[in-house]
């Protein structure tokens, strides 16, 4: 993908001056039943931010649609607000493949925004339920699946369209398990 430098400067305006890694969570989807809950990607944002963790003092970035404002207010309360950067609704899908480029680690859904993170070459965590992780799985990352496969949520909805919290049996353990271990190979 092409970024011009303009769309880069554009998108490195709103990015405050800092120092540390950066973990970017795209937490919304086009469809709530790849919407996972927002309180895991937090869980995951204090443990990969936080004292010991592999993204110790860095910063985290909200990326999204302006939908997705009220699932990025849940993410955000993880840090304290000067660790911050918000990007949600502000930017052009070029701009926030050009934001994302600075991150460390993506983690998102099914979604946009994971494809924008895997565009920008970041290495990404994405989990998934009612979609084909083998089709649209991260190149950059992994993909983590819950407990069930997608063969099984057709059989409650034929259509993968019905108004269904799919992701509810994904725990935020095994994402963040998958995260941490990303990083290492990363590291190493």
């Amino acid at each position: 993908m092409f970024i011009s430098r303009d769309t880069q400067e554009a998108a490195d305006a709103l990015i405050p001056s800092g120092s540390g890694p950066i973990l970017a969570i795209g937490p919304g989807a086009d469809w709530i039943g790849k919407r996972w809950p927002a309180d895991r990607y937090a869980k995951i944002a204090i443990s990969l931010l936080g004292e010991g963790g592999p993204l110790a003092g860095g910063r985290l970035m909200i990326v999204g649609e302006e939908a997705d404002r009220d699932a990025a207010q849940t993410v955000r309360s993880a840090v304290k607000r000067d660790r911050v950067i918000e990007l949600q609704g502000r930017l052009t899908r070029l701009q926030t493949a050009a934001a994302l480029s600075h991150a460390d680690l993506y983690l998102g859904g099914d979604s946009l925004w994971t494809q924008l993170a895997v565009a920008a070459g970041v290495p990404a965590v994405a989990v998934f339920g009612p979609s084909d992780e083998t089709l649209k799985r991260p190149w950059t990352g992994v993909a983590v699946r819950g407990p069930r496969t997608l063969d099984e949520f057709r059989e409650l909805d034929p259509r993968l369209n019905q108004h269904i919290q799919h992701m509810m049996d994904l725990p935020y353990e095994r994402v963040l398990k998958a995260a941490k271990k990303l990083l290492a190979e990363r590291a190493a």
